[in-house]
């Protein structure tokens, strides 16, 4: 077992081993929260290739004891691995994969046998070297026993963590600030530099993040109604990359839309942008257009403002953009984070930060705040005001006429939507904006608030 975990971590790769064992304690805390769970003396009870098994599996993330497995299942799970080693039986990548979705359907099939000759039926190659191809139809979950050594090379890697080599701290500490530009013969010209750096979502949480200018969220580009403005798109990642100008009116090859709208930007080299905003002011965004559900969400956003020509007469005090995203780490590795089994997120953000790092947003009884929601990861997020109800002024980037305007307190946003809102604070007091998605407020399962959460401090 501990050879079986100990090359998988050395290859950058959490094993489906470790999946297996974290969708067992998951499954076992929802299913019965507080019964059977191990407590501190059980662990008495564990020999020492078990107890190497907990060190083992608390090195990359998973506490198989905190996340509420009984003692005799963490005793049998690595058991039956562990003497499957030892009889000569080795474990491909498929091979775990495969394994991390039977354990999957024994979980949620009670009538499924636990044993390992359950467990293990056709997976793995013996020493013989004749693997047992038997048994296993009904059980593969995500059907991967159809698909082609490419497919499954692409599973994997979707599965495998991001790449900390070489990566470098962040020199800034906060997300989402104003991009500077220079004037160029009427031009307004922008930079945008992708690479990755480790971000600190929380002061003792890191990722890898693939940001615009080194944060997360890149940085605020603010334009004008009419404005011709141009952006330099230098690529400095490890892959191709492209800028997509979300609800912003371009020229189709500005779209960023790789293989149709423009070929996609290889590492080191630049790409430029340029087009006239032709739109009304409103909330906009920008991102990466390229292997999107993993670009996206490691950082590659940012927020695209139009400011109309003629200032608002009645301007908010408060003006503020809010990007919502989520994030999968596991024992201080970074995965893709998305709505699939195996790399849910266990981490969400507002501009770059989970709560209590989240910034708040402070304001005065009787002065206007304006909220800029951009939802730029791949969840739903209702968003939930306490102390005053709001109304929607504005739905990707176009206001609402007064007149269709309503009293909320609660407003849904899906991926890729921005939804404006304005309140008018009437009590003083710090007051919580929230997703009212429980799992949406956590931190890695902590109990306690975390994730989309921040105060709106009323004075």
């Amino acid at each position: 077992m501990r050879s079986i975990l100990m090359n998988h971590y050395r290859n950058g790769r959490i094993s489906a081993v470790i999946m297996a064992a974290l969708i067992i304690g998951l499954m076992a805390l929802l299913i019965q929260p507080s019964v059977g769970r191990v407590k501190a003396q059980d662990t008495a009870a564990f020999d020492e290739a078990t107890l190497a098994c907990l060190d083992q599996m608390r090195s990359v993330g998973v506490d198989m004891e905190l996340m509420g497995m009984t003692p005799e299942t963490i005793i049998s799970f690595c058991g039956c691995v562990r003497d499957a080693e030892a009889a000569g039986t080795t474990f491909s990548d498929t091979d775990l994969m495969m394994l991390h979705n039977v354990i999957m359907e024994a979980v949620i099939n009670p009538d499924m046998s636990m044993e390992c000759s359950s467990i293990l039926q056709g997976i793995g190659t013996p020493a013989d070297g004749t693997p047992d191809t038997q048994g296993l139809a009904g059980l593969d979950m995500m059907g991967t026993q159809y698909m082609s050594p490419e497919d499954m090379a692409n599973m994997t890697a979707h599965m495998s963590p991001i790449s900390r080599e070489g990566v470098e701290p962040a020199t800034a500490a906060q997300g989402g600030t104003d991009l500077e530009y220079y004037m160029e013969d009427g031009v307004k010209v922008f930079e945008l530099n992708a690479y990755p750096v480790i971000w600190n979502i929380l002061p003792n949480v890191s990722t890898v993040a693939w940001t615009y200018n080194g944060i997360m969220p890149g940085p605020t580009i603010r334009v004008t109604e009419g404005d011709r403005v141009r952006i330099i798109f230098n690529n400095g990642l490890p892959e191709p990359s492209t800028v997509h100008w979300h609800g912003v009116i371009v020229p189709q090859n500005m779209d960023g839309v790789p293989h149709l709208s423009q070929a996609p930007v290889e590492p080191g080299q630049s790409f430029t942008y340029e087009f006239t905003i032709q739109q009304p002011a409103g909330t906009f965004w920008y991102h990466s257009h390229y292997h999107d559900d993993f670009q996206i969400g490691l950082g590659l956003h940012g927020a695209f403002i139009i400011e109309p020509l003629v200032p608002e007469e009645n301007p908010p005090a408060v003006d503020v953009t809010l990007m919502l995203n989520e994030h999968r780490i596991l024992g201080g590795n970074t995965f893709a984070s998305m709505p699939m089994g195996g790399m849910d997120p266990n981490y969400f953000t507002i501009n770059g930060k989970s709560y209590p790092s989240t910034q708040p947003i402070f304001a005065r009884v009787g002065e206007r705040v304006r909220v800029r929601f951009i939802v730029v990861g791949q969840f739903i997020h209702p968003m939930h005001l306490h102390g005053v109800p709001f109304e929607v002024v504005e739905i990707d980037g176009y206001p609402v006429p007064p007149e269709n305007r309503q009293l909320m307190d609660t407003v849904s946003i899906a991926p890729g939507q921005r939804f404006v809102i304005e309140f008018t604070p009437t009590q003083p007091g710090p007051w919580m904006l929230h997703c009212h998605i429980p799992h949406h407020v956590t931190n890695n399962f902590a109990v306690g608030h975390g994730g989309l959460t921040l105060a709106v401090v009323v004075q």
